[in-house]
C-alpha cells in the first residue's frame, strides 16, 4: 500500500500490541504510544529496502509528528474483519 502526502490514514496495531510508538529520524521512541484507529496525517514518507517503507506523520487531536512503519498505518479508521474460509 502506497500513501500520498497529505493523505489522512489510521494507526494500525499489531494483533496482542495496544499502541504504536512514532520514533525520531534515528527510529529512536519519541511517544509513549498511539491507540489503534488514532488518524494521522501523512507529511512524508522514505523507502528503506528490505527494512520496509517508514512514513512521518502528524496526530490530529495534539499536532504530534513522528516516524512509523507502513505496517502500522491503513487507509480506514476500523481495522478490516478478518476473511472466513
Amino acid at each position: 500500500m502506497v500513501l500520498a502526502v497529505g493523505a489522512t490514514v489510521f494507526v494500525n496495531c499489531a494483533p496482542g500490541d495496544t499502541a504504536v510508538v512514532l520514533t525520531d529520524d534515528a527510529g529512536l521512541p519519541i511517544s509513549s504510544g498511539l491507540m489503534d484507529g488514532s488518524e494521522v496525517q501523512v507529511l512524508a514518507w522514505r523507502p528503506r529496502g528490505a527494512a520496509g517503507t517508514r512514513y512521518r506523520v502528524r496526530v490530529r487531536r495534539d499536532g504530534a509528528d513522528g516516524w512509523v512503519g507502513a505496517r502500522q498505518l491503513r487507509a480506514t479508521a476500523s481495522a478490516p474483519m478478518p476473511a472466513t474460509l
